[in-house]
């Protein structure tokens, strides 16, 4: 969604992004170019642009206004499953089937940084609030540090693949969608975790936390949406399970 909440730019495996308008559902434009399916996209915070992730192995950056394509960014050597804009707007990070994250430069497509050690597909990236940290789900997620890309740290409790995760505005916080069909709420600064999210009967492919902070959306196999109570988690244990409303 556009920072203005007037556009909402979707990624298809027909291998274009469309543009919509919110109030209205009608589509602005179609955006072509990438030779694959394309896994996710993110809007730049100054609601100018859109970067999107595809299976063709690279990263488009699109102008939202007119749909038109100002830079391919290649290096990849797998899939690029998923990409995240830093809150400055200065940066792009992409994960990618070929076990490593990679940071751009959005401006001028510039690659800066490769960040390896996973020895599984990232599956996805989002990156916190402040900028400083990136989180990289797969097998595991991972917590790096987004200047030096040392990991630190590891967050284990899923018995499946993690498709997706999400973090609260205030950085403290982040949820993680599972093919084991739950999410679980972990303290960012700790790694603990506070709470699982049962409620789904098939796997759980990605999540989002709502702007004020206080809920998560779920998407599922099972073909629903769950809406879920985070502020309600807050006060339970991590070994409680919290149901969706």
């Amino acid at each position: 969604m556009t920072p203005d909440g007037r556009r909402v730019v979707s990624a298809s495996y027909d291998q274009t992004l469309k543009v919509w308008e919110l109030d209205t559902g009608r589509g602005l434009a179609t955006l072509e170019g990438h030779t694959g399916p394309v896994r996710s996209c993110a809007v730049t915070p100054d609601g100018r642009r859109v970067v999107s992730a595809s299976n063709d192995q690279t990263l488009k950056v699109w102008e939202l206004d007119t749909g038109r394509e100002l830079a391919t960014l290649e290096g990849h050597t797998g899939k690029v499953r998923s990409c995240a804009v830093t809150p400055d707007g200065r940066r792009v990070v992409s994960a990618s089937d070929d076990q490593t994250l990679k940071i751009w430069e959005l401006d001028t497509g510039r690659l800066l940084t490769t960040l390896e050690g996973p020895t599984w597909s990232v599956e996805s990236c989002t990156v916190t609030p402040d900028g400083r940290r990136v989180v990289a789900s797969g097998d595991t997620l991972e917590v790096r540090d987004i200047e030096t890309g040392r990991v630190l740290t590891r967050l284990e409790g899923h018995t499946d693949l993690m498709r997706g995760c999400a973090i609260t505005p205030d950085g403290h916080r982040m949820v993680s969608a599972s093919y084991d069909t739950t999410l679980k709420v972990w303290d960012l600064d700790t790694g603990r975790v506070l709470t699982r999210l049962e409620g789904h009967t098939a796997k759980v492919r990605s999540c989002a936390v709502a702007p004020d902070g206080g809920r998560v959306i779920s998407a599922s196999e099972d073909q629903t949406l769950k809406v879920w109570d985070l502020d309600r988690c807050a006060r339970r244990r991590s070994d409680d399970a919290i149901p969706s409303t």
